[in-house]
């Protein structure tokens, strides 16, 4: 058995992306609340974690990528960004939906996932990776057209 085992990764053995995470937590699901439809948010850190919750420090060429999960969403500006040591930065990422739509689910996903291997060790072939968006109603001077 090791003891005090230590490398650039981390303090454990070498493993793989299991999940994609907000920074900072780990859950994979984000919660966002009152968001404008259409409007620029807030900058997204999102981490590529093993099964122990440690970032990928090495992972530097996968890309986590933000989708909608049905046709009256869309996602606007860049929507897939390649991961630094594991993290992904999104700083001008507009997410669309109808105005006042609640709990509207965005996928997260990234190729480094495997899903052969969560099957093998979970029973599962993905975690939920998403965000759940509740857009607010429109503010004055901001306009609604074509349900967005």
């Amino acid at each position: 058995m090791f003891k005090d085992n230590s490398a650039k990764y981390g303090p454990d053995i070498a493993s793989y992306a299991i999940k994609v995470v907000e920074q900072n937590s780990s859950s994979d699901q984000v919660v966002l609340n009152n968001v404008g439809s259409g409007i620029r948010n807030d900058e997204f850190v999102f981490q590529l974690v093993d099964h122990d919750n440690n970032v990928l420090l090495l992972e530097n060429a996968t890309q986590i990528i933000i989708a909608p999960s049905s046709s009256n969403q869309m996602v606007l500006g860049t929507r897939a960004k390649t991961v630094n040591a594991g993290v992904a930065i999104f700083d001008d990422l507009i997410l669309v939906s109808q105005p006042g739509k609640q709990h509207e689910e965005f996928r997260v996903s990234s190729k480094a996932i495997d899903s052969e291997k969560l099957l093998l060790q979970y029973g599962i072939s993905t975690f939920q990776n998403s965000i759940d968006v509740s857009f607010r109603q429109c503010k004055p001077g901001e306009i609604e057209q074509n349900g967005q």
